[in-house]
């Protein structure tokens, strides 16, 4: 059974790790080719089309579209799933700019185990999405914490990490600690933040996300280490 780890909240730690937080956030057409030579006489000219590039999955917006895109996405960790959705898009997407299927996905989500609070999500209902994509998919049931304390060792080093806004809890805080052993040296990091609604009638929330570099992860890292000891 996966346990749960508490820790005391540090007074100074708890103010680090805040300030750490707020720098980081808030800043100190084609055409087709057809093959007519020679065409014969009697018969209608066969053309030769190169393969139409795949249409850009809707579900993903344009940060998420450039940082595959401008990369070599090979692997691929999304912690917290939404819906489920978004984690096809994101396999065929980097599976069609590396115009191959050798793409890792890890998936972590409390999936069954989910809150009241959340839309239901069963893990055997992604996998059964995510297996005809061709890509290798990996999904860990489990809170934040206990999941990457579980995995951080035996992941493949991270190309694209992906982190949901409503798995920003203070079991992040803690987390932070474990990202700077898989991640690799130019990954790409990011977040996802929540805004008001701009209206009062609209009750979606609209999100962002906001770019981390690894630099900011390992400053991160360093402030829960810190919180750890403190706190043994």
């Amino acid at each position: 059974m996966i346990g749960f780890l508490f820790f005391p909240d540090p007074k100074r730690l708890a103010v680090s790790f805040v300030k750490t937080m707020q720098r980081i956030l808030f800043g100190d057409k084609s055409s087709k080719q057809t093959d007519t030579a020679n065409p014969p006489t009697s018969q209608p000219v066969i053309s030769k089309k190169k393969p139409k590039a795949r249409i850009a999955p809707s579900s993903l917006d344009a940060t998420l579209l450039t940082a595959i895109r401008s990369h070599q996405v090979s692997t691929i960790l999304e912690i917290g799933l939404g819906d489920g959705k978004r984690a096809g898009d994101l396999i065929q997407t980097a599976q069609t700019t590396q115009n191959s299927e050798k793409v890792s996905y890890i998936g972590i989500d409390p999936f069954d185990m989910r809150s009241s609070e959340q839309p239901p999500l069963k893990l055997i209902k992604v996998y059964q999405a995510l297996r005809p994509t061709g890509a290798k998919v990996q999904l860990v049931p489990g809170d934040l914490l206990s999941a990457i304390t579980n995995v951080a060792n035996q992941l493949p080093p991270i190309d694209l990490l992906l982190i949901s806004a409503d798995q920003q809890t203070p079991q992040l805080e803690e987390a932070w600690l474990f990202f700077p052993r898989f991640l690799a040296p130019e990954a790409q990091i990011l977040l996802e933040v929540r805004s008001s609604p701009s209206v009062e009638s609209d009750k979606k929330q609209q999100t962002t996300w906001k770019k981390l570099t690894v630099e900011e992860i390992n400053q991160l890292a360093e402030v829960a280490w810190k919180y750890r000891r403190k706190a043994a």
